[in-house]
Formats: structure tokens, sequence, C-alpha cells
């Protein structure tokens, strides 16, 4: 019975409307009966296709948006063929036994369908059909993202019918002024019909305006939506996605892709309703001045329709060769201008240039023969439509002379097929910008749709942390090295409140050590635990409280000092933020800087030394109060003085682990323990002095002064 929802709706709403239309109509006659018909169907379009987009559609109607035109169009479309072949006077019945005679019928051809086309065409496998599908579904979800401005929506279809309503009668009109001009001349008649040109013209221009103001709303309301949703979605995703996507392929999406996908429903469908009805309403016209002139209009149609199919063609797949070229070359000029300081220390400057430049020449190549297909396209269309109006002004003429038509009527025909041919190649060509917007979204859509290969699902959030951590016969390779392992059955054991340092030859898998503690990876063998449970069972933003990193090139934020120190604890007092300042032998620097913790640090920490940034992003970690801090070379740009105020610092704070990735001499000696990995191995643990005594891979880095003694 939920099937029948919405077909009973329609009904509904379809007998209403067109009962109280039908009593106005004929207590109010306007205009002729066959006008108000077609008229009629103009304004069921908008109200039923809304109806549509809120109730759930029944999967055996295969098209709401066509059966919202067939129910809309098949009155008058049949009204109009009684008129022309029986000769039979048009009617506006208003009943429910006259919408039942449409919508059985429509239902029953629906039903039928549904049951024969598995019979009748076979499901094909997914690759054969995958393109096709998927533009469809991804045009469907586009209109579910419009649905939060579906108000603003009605709106513009309500201005668009209106706006059309207006624009039909214009023609009409001039024809009637003509037509005047050409009889007895009668002053009322004449000021009448300027009156309502005027009149007609006036209130379509307001109402284009409205409606043209209520999409833009709606395309830049969307736009933002998705820009929202595609960035939240990347910043849920693991750091191989990062490793492997080019960081301008990603901008290129957020900046262009999503305002490319807003434009499939705002702007796109925008055009294309409002040239679809303006198509209904013309034709209606045309029609009501000379059938037989219209019917020789539409001998063009079918060469149009086979311009049309091998543009689509051609023109889809260049867009997307267009699209990733751009991203591709944003991409190169993010690189190249990240890395200036590399490319002027090397003087590559024509170099970068002429790859840059490489770039976009590659790029204007696409774009070079995409619009010639453009070109092509466009003049084919034009010299048929010039085709189908010589002929018809050939035949207007013929018409003229034989008195079936009046001189005034023929210029009013003209500027309806003029407006026709305009109508009928947008709305082609709309169709397919609608595909190819959704062409475009495929790749917005796949990093909404991706799912991070490390989960951040956990739940775990205890009161009690002891923060014993333990890797359990750890084995990783990176997703982009699968056959080449960075760990191998790697186990070790960091208690609370100790100083682990970890050594070892370039490549021997340290920095994976702190990455996997990080949760940038997820290990494919083994478990790394936190007081007995694997990491991944704890909540995201509790794990990464009691477990924060310091790398040697700490990364700062646009911002103040304070910012950049409070950054992912907007609730921290200013007291414990001072106090993880001097934690971190920061607060005396930071109160002789000019503004003190109000100082802007610049772009990625510009205005700051070195050390300075190294301080500020200890005591950001600080600041979390972890169970265990990783120092990644954190102290490599501090004099021997500040290091050693800050170890001291570090070890009065009760509970904290430490885990040191170190090349000076000073620092590894002082640990509770060494681990020294090797090719992902892990080859010795020990003291300082326990490994000396072994006279392994340690005592081999130190001999061959892997190790700094200096500062």
């Amino acid at each position: 019975m939920a099937s029948l929802c919405l077909p009973l709706s329609l009904l509904l709403l379809d007998t209403s409307i067109t009962y109280i239309y039908g009593h106005l109509v004929y207590k109010y006659p306007l205009f002729e009966l066959l006008s108000a018909i077609w008229l009629l169907s103009l304004i069921k379009v908008p109200v039923l296709a809304s109806v549509v987009l809120r109730l759930p559609c029944p999967s055996w109607i295969p098209s709401p948006i066509l059966y919202v035109l067939t129910l809309s169009l098949a009155p008058p479309l049949y009204q109009t063929l009684r008129f022309l072949l029986e000769s039979q006077p048009p009617e506006l019945p208003s009943g429910l036994s006259n919408s039942l005679f449409f919508h059985l019928p429509l239902l029953l051809a629906c039903l039928l369908w549904d049951l024969a086309l598995p019979l009748i065409l076979p499901k094909q496998t997914p690759g054969e059909d995958e393109n096709g599908r998927n533009d469809q579904e991804y045009f469907k979800r586009i209109l579910r993202y419009s649905k939060p401005d579906a108000l603003y929506m009605l709106g513009a279809f309500v201005c668009l019918t209106l706006a059309l309503i207006g624009e039909m009668f214009i023609p009409y009109y001039t024809g009637r002024i003509i037509d005047i001009l050409n009889t007895h001349y009668k002053a009322s008649e004449f000021l009448d019909a300027i009156f309502y040109v005027a009149l007609f013209s006036l209130a379509s221009s307001v109402f284009t305006g409205g409606r043209g103001g209520f999409f833009m709303y709606c395309m830049s309301s969307l736009t933002q939506r998705i820009r929202e949703l595609l960035y939240r979605a990347l910043m849920r995703q693991d750091i191989n996605f990062f490793d492997i996507t080019k960081t301008g392929e990603i901008t290129s999406r957020i900046n262009n892709d999503a305002a490319l996908v807003s434009r499939s429903i705002a702007l796109n469908v925008n055009v294309l309703l409002r040239t679809l009805v303006k198509c209904v309403g013309v034709y209606s016209f045309m029609f009501s001045i000379s059938w037989k002139l219209t019917i020789l209009t539409f001998v063009s149609t079918p060469l149009t329709g086979i311009v049309q199919k091998y543009y689509n063609k051609y023109h889809q797949d260049l867009v997307q060769k267009v699209q990733d070229s751009i991203a591709k070359s944003s991409d190169l000029a993010k690189e190249i201008i990240e890395s200036v300081k590399t490319v002027r220390s090397f003087a590559t400057e024509e170099e970068e240039a002429k790859r840059y430049e490489d770039a976009l020449q590659k790029t204007h190549k696409l774009e070079t023969i995409r619009d010639l297909i453009r070109i092509v396209y466009g003049l084919l269309i034009r010299l048929i439509n010039l085709g189908s109006q010589v002929s018809m002004l050939f035949y207007g003429q013929h018409l003229i002379q034989s008195g079936y038509i009046s001189s005034g009527k023929m210029v009013a025909f003209i500027m309806y097929q003029m407006e026709s041919g305009d109508h009928v190649r947008t709305l082609v060509h709309m169709i397919s910008q609608i595909t190819h917007s959704a062409s475009v979204a495929k790749k917005v859509f796949q990093y909404l749709d991706r799912v991070p290969e490390v989960s951040t699902s956990g739940s775990l959030c205890p009161e009690g942390l002891h923060g014993h951590f333990e890797f359990r016969n750890v084995t990783f390779s990176y997703p982009s090295r699968p056959d080449t392992p960075a760990l191998q059955d790697v186990s070790f054991t960091l208690t609370p409140g100790t100083v682990t340092a970890v050594v070892g030859p370039s490549g021997g898998g340290k920095t994976t050590c702190v990455s996997l503690l990080e949760r940038f990876y997820e290990p494919q063998f083994g478990d790394i635990l936190l007081d007995g449970r694997p990491l991944r069972e704890y909540e995201h933003h509790y794990l990464h409280q009691k477990v924060a990193l310091v790398a040697q090139e700490p990364v700062l934020f646009t911002g103040s000092v304070r910012d950049n120190i409070r950054y992912g604890l907007q609730n921290l007092s200013e007291s414990h933020l001072k106090v993880a300042a001097r934690q971190a032998q920061a607060d005396v620097f930071i109160q002789g800087l000019e503004s003190g913790y109000n100082t802007d640090v610049g772009e990625s920490g510009s205005q700051l030394g070195a050390g300075q940034k190294q301080r500020i992003a200890l005591a950001r970690a600080l600041a979390r109060k972890p169970k265990l801090l990783i120092l990644d070379e954190a102290s490599s740009c501090l004099d021997a003085e500040t290091e050693h105020q800050i170890q001291q610092s570090l070890q009065n704070i009760q509970g904290l682990s430490l885990l040191v990735v170190a090349h000076r001499l000073r620092t590894i000696q002082k640990a509770d323990q060494i681990l020294v990995l090797e090719g992902g191995d892990l080859v010795e643990r020990g003291t300082h002095e326990e490994l000396i005594q072994k006279q392994g891979v340690y005592n081999r880095l130190l001999n061959g002064h892997v190790f700094q003694n200096g500062a």
C-alpha cells in the first residue's frame, strides 16, 4: 500500500487543481480554451514535481520526473490532436473520472514495463552500464543535498512559471498590433494591445529576476554545503589517503568540482526547467496559430538528436580529462610555491616555470579540442535550424497568399519559432550538461564515500589510565609498498614514568613506530596495546589527548601563540596554558614577544625561529596532559642548556612516558631503555652501558659517529 502513496497523492492533487482551474476558466474566459488547457499543464509541472521530490517513489516508477511530465502534458496533447485531426472543440473536464482516464493507463504502463523489462533487456554486468547508472545515482544524490533549500527552489519555480506565462503572450500581442495596423485602425484596440505587451514584459522581467535570485542563492548554498561535507570527509581520511593523493588534486576537488556539482541543480536544472516550460508554451501557441507550420518545424528534430548524440559521446570524456588536467597543474603550482627556497637555492626557476608551462599547455590542448567540438556542434545545429526556417518561410508565404493566416499571425509565428529553436537547442544541451555535471561529481562523491582504512569508531574512555603501552608482535608494511615490511615482529613495552630512546640507521623503522602509536596507520599483524586494550578500541579524541607528538619540524597554524598552544583544546584555561608553556621552557621568550601570547606566529610559524617553534609545539603537546609524549628530534634546534632544562621539566611530570627519537648521544645515554631498530627488526634493547657491552649494532652506530656528541 505504501508504494501507492505517491500515485494516489498525485491523482488527488491533479484532480483538485483541474477542478479549481476549470471553474475559473469557464467563469472568466480570458483566452481560447486550448491555450488555457496548455497553460494548466505548465502550472501542474512544478506543483506535481514538488510533491514527487518529497514523497518516496516506488521502484516500479522508473523516473518520477518523466511520470509528472507525462501526467501534465498528456491532457493538452490529447485535446490538441482531437481538435486538429477530428475538428472537435477542446474540452476541460474537471472530474475524478477524467483524471483516472490519464492516471490509470500510466500506472498500468509503469507496472507492465517493470515486469517486462528484465525479459526484454536482461540485466547487464556492472561494468557494462556502470557509467550511465552512476550518473543517475549521482544526480539523485545531488537532489537530496538540495532538500534544505526546497522552499527557495519552490519560490524559484513559481517565479519561473509566472515569468514564462508573461513571455508567452508578448509575441501574441505583437502579432495583434501588426494586424490592427494592417486593417481598420482602432485606437482602443491598439492601446489595449500596447498595454498588454508592456504589462507582460514588465511582469516577466520582475519574475525572471526573482527566479534568478532564488536559483543563485540555492547554488551558493549547495556549493557551501558540498564543500563542508567534502572537507569533513577529507578530515576523516587516514594518512595513507594523503600519501597517495596529491594536495593539488584535493584542493581542486574542493574549490572547482564542488562548484560544478552545485551548478547541475541550481543552474542547469534552472535553465532546463525554464526551457522545458517555454518549449511547451511556445509550441502550444504555434499550434494555435498554424498546426501545419508547427509540424514542419519538427522536421529538424531527428537531425538535431543525431548531432547531439555524437556531441555527448566525445564531449563528456573531454570534460573529465580537462578537470583532471586542471587538478594536476594546480598540484604542480602548489608544490613549486611551497618549495620556493629549494628552487631558488638550486637556481631552477626557469626549469620549474617550464614544467608549469607544459602542464598548462596540456590543459590548453584539451580545452582547445573540447571547444572545437563545441564549435562544430554549434555550427551543425545552426545549419539545421537555418534550413528549417527557410522551409517555413516558403510555406508561410503560401499560407498567407491562400488566406489561411494573416501577416500579423505569421510574424507572431516566426517570433515563436525563433524562440523554439533556441529553446530546443538549450533543452538538449542542458540535458547533456546535467549528465556532465554528474560525471564531474564522481570524484567528489568518491571522496565523500571513501571509508578510511584506519577506523576512528572506538568508544573506550577510561577515567583512570595508567599509560602502559605495548607493541606485541607488530608487523607492518606501508600500503604504497606492501611487499617491503617496515616493521617485522616487533615487541616492546613503554612503562609509565620511563624514558625510551629509539635509535637506528635510516629506514630502520623509527618513524614507523611513531606513526603506529599515533594511529596514522594500522598494523597488518600484531597489536599495539594501551593498558592491555588495542588502540583501535579507544575513542579518537581521547587517545590523542593521551598520546602527543612533537616533530622535528613542527607545524604551527596561522594565528596567535595562544591559539597554537590551545589547538584542539578550546576549553583550556589560561593558567593551564601558561603551565604548559613553562614546562616547555617557552614562557620566557613568549613574554618577550611584542604582544606576548597574542603575538601572531605568521603563516606556518614564519615569524618565529626554529627553536621557538619547537618549544611552542612542545607546550601544545603538554597542554593535553598526555600519558605518552613522543619527541621525534624535537630538541634538534635547541641549545644544550635549554634542552637540559626541558628534560628536567619533563622528568618532573608524574606518570609521563617519553619515547625519544634522537641522534644526540647526551639524550640517548640518559634513557631507561634504548631500542635499536635495523631493517624493520628490533635487533637490540637495553641501557647505554648494556648495549656497549654487547658490541652489536648500537656499538657500531656509536663508533660510526651516527650519534652527535655536541649541542
